[in-house]
């Protein structure tokens, strides 16, 4: 029989902010069947504090920790948990510095197994700013309605409010670029989401918390630490929606040329902040080329729904 929900948290320096995160997987009113953490080569003793911590813990599941040998990036630390956690049916992905409602798991399994071919389901998002300030609540009723165009739009962002199916994670054999500190999520969840549908879980929001490790001076957010995320970001999507034919089932060229043009846009004003004027001047080049694709492409496919 096969087990049913694995959990995998990847951490760098973050010894204390991830304590609150692995108590809301053990405050699941649904219990994981393992949860995995995966040190990332951290500098202050992080996976110190997690066995310390799950040798106190008594709870109806395995934890493991896991340690890299350096600092890979969290793609590489997911990766050795999905390997670890490949004979589980889900799979949750659930960064150090956030926090699950206590029924997260309990919503979501039901959720998946009552749609046999839904690759994932999500529930909604309450991000909180580095200054402890709420943002505005993220409904992601509009993921579910289409997965792949969201995560183009929003550059991924959802692996930890999100249970996956973990054979679509494993068809696409994990994240392929390594190599990425941010966006990495494109470059999974953007295929994935060609699999099948995407549920939504109303209810309580995951609490993506910014405030916490930034009050601890503990590492920040690997997307606000990136001088060029909007450019990767791009990137990305352009990369994956050139390699996936059926993206465009999903997303209309002119649609897809409209995002890319706004985030070429985006770009632009990052590299202008940061006084890189080198490759702000670039990506204000391509932003305008994108715009013209989009009208272009948006112009044919009015024609040809004419013609049919």
């Amino acid at each position: 029989m096969q087990k049913e929900i694995a959990v995998v948290i990847p951490v760098y320096n973050r010894a204390t902010t991830v304590l609150r995160t692995l108590e809301s997987v053990c405050n699941q009113t649904r219990s994981p069947g393992i949860l995995i953490t995966v040190d990332d080569g951290s500098k202050d003793d992080s996976a110190g504090a997690m066995e310390k911590w799950a040798k106190e813990k008594d709870v109806p599941f395995d934890i493991r920790v896991l340690r890299q040998p350096k600092n890979m990036g969290p793609a590489a630390a997911r990766n050795r948990g999905l390997q670890e956690a490949k004979d589980y049916e889900f799979l949750a992905f659930l960064d150090s510095d956030d926090l699950w409602p206590e029924d997260f798991l309990e919503r979501a399994y039901p959720a998946l197994c009552a749609h046999d071919d839904a690759v994932a389901a999500s529930c909604d998002r309450q991000r909180i700013r580095p200054n402890g300030t709420l943002r505005k609540l993220n409904d992601n009723a509009e993921l579910a309605a289409n997965a792949t165009r969201w995560i183009m739009r929003h550059a991924g962002g959802v692996a930890s409010c999100t249970v996956f199916r973990t054979e679509f994670l494993l068809k696409e054999k994990g994240f392929n670029e390594e190599n990425l500190f941010t966006t990495e999520d494109i470059e999974l969840f953007m295929p994935v989401s060609l699999y099948g549908p995407w549920l939504h879980l109303p209810g309580k929001p995951i609490e993506m918390d910014r405030n916490t490790p930034e009050k601890s001076g503990e590492q920040l957010n690997l997307s606000r630490a990136q001088k060029d995320s909007f450019y990767q970001w791009v990137k990305a999507a352009e990369g994956v929606y050139a390699s996936y034919p059926a993206c465009l089932d999903k997303v209309e060229r002119g649609d897809a040329y409209r995002i890319f043009s706004l985030l070429w846009a985006c770009s632009t004003f990052q590299y202008l902040r940061n006084m890189q004027l080198g490759k702000a001047l670039y990506c204000a080049v391509v932003t305008p080329i994108r715009f013209l694709q989009s009208i272009v492409y948006s112009a044919l496919g009015l024609l040809t729904k004419a013609k049919s």
